[in-house]
């Protein structure tokens, strides 16, 4: 069984951003890693190969060359290999534009299953994977918690929606979101992370794949405007003291505050 999982390289959760003068642009803090959603994705590619005793796992992802670390990432967690599709373009790309990359690559590659996160935890678009499917032709899974059972061409998968849960039989291949709680990814050993370095990771040019003008035209109708950052937090106070004290003082701080 050939397993596909389509990964984004994500600013890791403490990372720091920063807004650009005017709102025009941010930076971010080179601090990358696999984005949670899309590592539970792998890790459950990676168990179904191991239950299977056979099968191949292949990775890939659409960003810039720095990507390829992230990628040698999934390498040391259990992927067989793992590709770039190196595409400058990324930062305000369109998610279609994305997504047909993804497709033809798995056109070109050849595929039993597709899994994806859920969403990528930078913009949470979450639609990748739909579009996928829907340029492949293939059924599309969201939500998945669980993977029952599989036989042949077809799976048994738990799909997580909204105030209920869903037992489906679905027709491979086809494409499987992850989502929270279908597993725990595993962290790469020491010994994994250093046999990673020495594996080549294939850079395919985005437009070797997608002529140049489709994803330009696809992309150029969206662009950011302006990029504001969180409200900073209210402070707060704590009130320390006797049940009496407390209340004397935060009556005192509601006066000051103009609430009473």
């Amino acid at each position: 069984m050939k397993i596909l999982v389509f990964i984004k390289q994500v600013p890791e959760s403490e990372a720091r951003v920063s807004i650009g003068e005017g709102g025009k642009g941010f930076q971010v803090e080179e601090r990358w890693e696999i984005g949670y959603f899309d590592a539970m994705a792998l890790e459950e590619a990676i168990r179904i190969k191991e239950r299977l005793g056979d099968g191949e796992v292949v990775v890939a992802s659409v960003g810039e060359r720095k990507a390829v670390e992230t990628l040698r990432t999934a390498i040391a967690m259990g992927a067989d290999r793992a590709s770039l599709i190196e595409w400058d373009g990324l930062s305000f790309a369109h998610p279609l534009s994305v997504s047909r990359l993804l497709a033809t690559f798995a056109q070109k590659e050849g595929f039993d299953l597709i899994f994806c996160g859920k969403k990528a935890l930078d913009d949470e678009n979450g639609c990748v994977a739909n579009m996928v499917s829907l340029l492949l032709g293939i059924p599309l899974v969201p939500n998945v918690s669980r993977i029952e059972s599989r036989s042949g061409k077809t799976a048994v998968v738990l799909s997580e929606r909204e105030r209920k849960r869903l037992l489906l039989e679905v027709t491979l291949p086809a494409v499987f979101t992850a989502e929270k709680g279908l597993n725990e990814p595993r962290i790469p050993s020491v010994s994994s992370a250093i046999k990673a370095l020495g594996k080549e990771i294939p850079v395919v040019g985005a437009y070797s794949l997608v002529p140049e003008e489709t994803l330009v035209w696809e992309s150029k109708g969206v662009s950011p405007v302006l990029f504001e950052g969180p409200q900073p937090r209210p402070r707060v106070e704590l009130i320390e003291g006797t049940a009496a004290q407390k209340v004397d003082r935060l009556l005192e701080v509601l006066k000051r505050e103009g609430v009473l």
